[in-house]
């Protein structure tokens, strides 16, 4: 290239082929013949440094000049000095470019630039300038000792690295607004401070816009740093200034330094820092791919094999700076700056997103744990409940109350591990919505928490927002993901399948509508929810009460085969075998610690039985001899009192007279004020009657008929509502039993009736599990369910447990029965 500044924005082909030619030939000269290295004399015994400094000495030669520790004495300060070589005396150029690089180091007034403080001239002529002393390491050793095995964080220490260069970038982006540029951007030239300082250093090729540094800092010829192993290791050669390992496509054309020149150098920097390599050696290859414009590519290939450090983000942003077109480049140091500010925003942001990640993921264990203390809680409460009797005293009870308290701080423990699991994981994607693990985590917590909690419509619908607002496509779609129900058929039946709705607060169903269907498996495909399925054969039918969950499958057996050959009234209801929830509501009373548990096939008394019902057993008794059972078992109010509601008639069978309140008894009112021995008399009497082995219901099998498979809260479904029952509130009026068959809606998921409201039904079992000591000593308490006439709607509550001596008579404890087919 010509010696005339002007020259070089020449950009025609006969300059850049001129400049070509010169270039490749003497850097292919100074890279397999490196120049021979200097010899230097030994300093002049009597050289001295600038007056008011006192030597420390030597921190670091260079290829120009030596750089030496010194004592301010006038400001009592610690300076760094610089010194022109004293055998470079003589050149003109070196001279120049010592004092220009002072010159435009000193007017770069940055932090990230060392300022200097005075420069001056020797009595001997060695030019010298007075910085700012920073003590600390160039990039160069940091890089090497992030890729070593020494580093214990090279991640997080890379991080920092980054940080310390978007500093370095401001410089830069401060020296190109002022028309500066800084043409040799390597390692060894940006260095970290020990007090967090990031430098920019040796400013001495820059070139200013507005005058021809090359002409007159340099001279007619620029400065090519090889670089081998010995970065201070300076040659003359060609037209072209830098470092060679460092130099931008263009400039190795020919072409002039510019602020995209500075910025691929620093991209350099920056692939050399993610892979531990250098992108370039000083060798002609590599020279070559940059004269041909197809180096991007290849170094985009070598950063996605190489890079052991820094996210995808960075690596894409360290591509842009190494755009073989300038154009292409990111344009200059405050655009660098910027992308690299913002990367590091993100990359705060991103591992914000991951700490909370992680964290949620450790709540998560945690909530796993305590659901396994919440169980393990609930069963030694149970326990301590089952063994204390109602007589208990306040030393006897301590136990259960300490028990209980614990159970709820473990319950309020996990509610609040659940919840910071997903606000943290929220917070996450706040972050980083493009974090995948934070977003398929939330789905997956939100997924179970909608299996978990799906009978609680409130729960429910916040776990399925979350899923249709984090979810993916697919994850979406599986919330309506159709079900596969399989209903298996011993002979050719009717079959209805209707779906289930919530109408004023309870379940309906729509009409019933059947299809003939042969023997054998009928499939059928059905949206998640609630379904009534239904199977006549002959003159038995038998219902049951589905909820087919996300995903579900279910096989159900034939539901009439248990029950066929039965000459089955219509008010006894077939019930099939199924799972039924026991306990699992809080606000029940004296519930059981909540647990799954499956029952065989029985029938139900649709209704209780009734006054008439009764009566007519206790005229049988009357007429078959044995009428001191007909006055044990009738009803009143204690053993010695007056006949509730009979009365003798003059044939010595009874009579139905008035209630406590003056009112008719009604046949069809349900019987009550009849003992539990009362109530096995009569269901023996009925099945000697009609052959069908009839008894009083176990727990089981009243939770069963009352519950259904949901678990439900009471029959008609999870909603306190009195108005569904004989309850209370129910009506206007003096309070009081009503007719089995007047309050159709207190019905539960297999058309049994009355189970909410009207009258409490004895059961067989005690009302302690085997093993309860005391309940012997209270004359084997019999467990009573249901609610009645004058109970409040949460007193109707499905999960009620309530015990009765068995020779207990109550205005609101009646019966109903069951019998197994299997017994028959």
């Amino acid at each position: 290239m010509s010696d005339d500044g002007d020259n070089e924005t020449d950009t025609g082909s006969s300059a850049m082929a001129r400049g070509l030619g010169t270039l490749v030939g003497n850097i292919l000269r100074d890279v397999t013949d490196p120049p021979t290295a200097r010899v230097r004399a030994k300093p002049r015994a009597n050289e001295t440094l600038p007056r008011g400094y006192e030597d420390l000495g030597l921190i670091r030669s260079g290829g120009m000049g030596e750089v030496r520790r010194a004592r301010d004495l006038s400001l009592e300060r610690t300076v760094a000095i610089k010194l022109l070589h004293w055998e470079h005396l003589e050149s003109v150029s070196h001279r120049e470019r010592f004092e220009h690089e002072a010159r435009v180091t000193a007017s770069l007034q940055h932090p990230s630039v060392v300022p200097i403080y005075d420069r001056g001239v020797l009595e001997g002529g060695r030019p010298w300038f007075v910085m700012q002393e920073v003590r600390g390491e160039t990039l160069a050793p940091v890089i090497a000792h992030l890729h070593s095995p020494d580093c214990r964080d090279p991640r997080g220490r890379a991080r920092q690295v980054v940080g310390a260069m978007e500093r370095m970038a401001q410089a830069l982006a401060y020296a190109h607004s002022r028309g500066v540029v800084h043409r040799d951007i390597k390692p060894s030239n940006l260095m970290l401070g020990i007090f967090g300082e990031a430098l920019v250093m040796d400013w001495g090729i820059a070139r200013r816009g507005t005058d021809h540094a090359e002409s007159t800092a340099t001279g007619s010829r620029q400065a090519l740093r090889t670089d081998t192993t010995d970065e201070r290791a300076m040659t003359l050669a060609g037209d072209l200034l830098g470092t060679l390992p460092y130099l931008p496509p263009e400039v190795c054309r020919g072409l002039p330094h510019t602020a995209a020149s500075d910025v691929y150098s620093f991209g350099l920097v920056l692939f050399e820092l993610l892979t531990g390599r250098r992108a370039y050696e000083s060798g002609p290859a590599s020279l070559m791919a940059r004269l041909q414009g197809e180096a991007h590519d290849a170094l985009a290939q070598r950063l996605e094999a190489e890079a052991t450090l820094g996210s995808e983000e960075l690596r894409s942003l360290t591509l842009r700076t190494l755009r073989d077109d300038p154009e292409e480049r990111i344009r200059d140091g405050a655009s660098l700056a910027e992308q690299i500010r913002r990367w590091l925003d993100g990359d705060h942001r991103r591992r914000r997103a991951r700490r909370l990640l992680t964290t949620a993921r450790a709540e998560r264990r945690e909530s796993e744990r305590l659901e396994a203390e919440v169980a393990r809680a609930e069963d030694a409460v149970g326990e301590l409940r089952r063994a204390l009797p109602p007589y208990a005293t306040v030393a006897m009870k301590r136990p259960l109350w300490a028990a209980e308290e614990e159970l709820s701080e473990l319950r309020r423990g996990l509610g609040l591990s659940s919840s910071r699991a997903v606000e943290d994981l929220r917070l996450a994607l706040q972050h980083d919505p493009d974090l995948e693990a934070a977003r398929a985590e939330l789905v997956k917590v939100a997924t179970e928490g909608l299996f978990a909690e799906e009978r609680d419509g409130e729960r429910s619908a916040r776990w399925r927002r979350l899923v249709e607002t984090f979810g993916t496509e697919a994850e979406r779609a599986e919330l309506n993901a159709p079900c596969q129900l399989t209903l298996e058929l011993d002979r050719p039946s009717e079959v209805s399948v209707r779906p289930q709705t919530k109408l004023d607060r309870r379940w309906v169903a729509s009409p019933a509508s059947y299809e003939a269907v042969d023997a054998g498996a009928l499939a059928r495909t059905l949206d998640p929810g609630d379904y009534l399925v239904r199977v006549r054969r002959g003159p038995i039918e038998v219902q049951e009460h589905l909820r087919l969950r996300l995903r579900g499958r279910r096989r159900i057996d034939d539901l009439v085969s248990p029950f066929e050959g039965l000459d089955l009234g219509p008010d006894d209801v077939p019930i099939p075998a199924g799972w039924v929830t026991l306990g699992g509501d809080d606000r029940a009373a004296d519930p059981l610690p909540e647990r799954r548990v499956r029952t065989g096939a029985f029938v139900m008394k649709r209704h209780p039985v009734t006054h008439g019902e009764f009566q007519e057993f206790l005229d049988a008794l009357v007429r078959s001899g044995r009428e001191d059972l007909a006055e044990t078992h009738v009803p009143r109010r204690t053993a010695s009192d007056a006949y509730a509601g009979f009365a003798r008639a003059p044939d010595g069978t009874f009579v139905s007279t008035e209630d406590a309140y003056g009112r008719a008894v009604e046949a069809s009112w349900p019987v009550v004020l009849v003992t539990w021995h009362a109530a096995c008399a009569y269901a023996e009497w009925l099945a000697a009657k009609t052959g069908l082995p009839w008894e009083l219901p176990t727990e089981v099998q009243w939770a069963r008929a009352a519950r259904g498979e949901d678990g439900r809260h009471f029959p008609w479904g999870d909603e306190p509502e009195a108005t569904w029952a004989q309850l209370l509130r129910s009506s206007q009026g003096v309070p009081g039993r009503a007719p089995v068959d007047a309050c159709v809606t207190d019905e539960s998921p297999f058309g049994v009736r009355g189970m909410a409201g009207n009258v409490r039904d004895w059961c067989a079992d005690r009302w302690s599990t085997a093993g309860a000591e005391w309940a012997e000593a209270l004359g084997e308490l019999r467990l009573v369910r249901g609610g009645s006439w004058r109970s409040p709607v949460d007193d109707a509550r499905s999960a009620n447990r309530y015990a009765a001596p068995p020779d207990e008579r109550s205005p609101v404890l009646g019966f109903r029965l069951v019998f197994d087919p299997g017994a028959r």
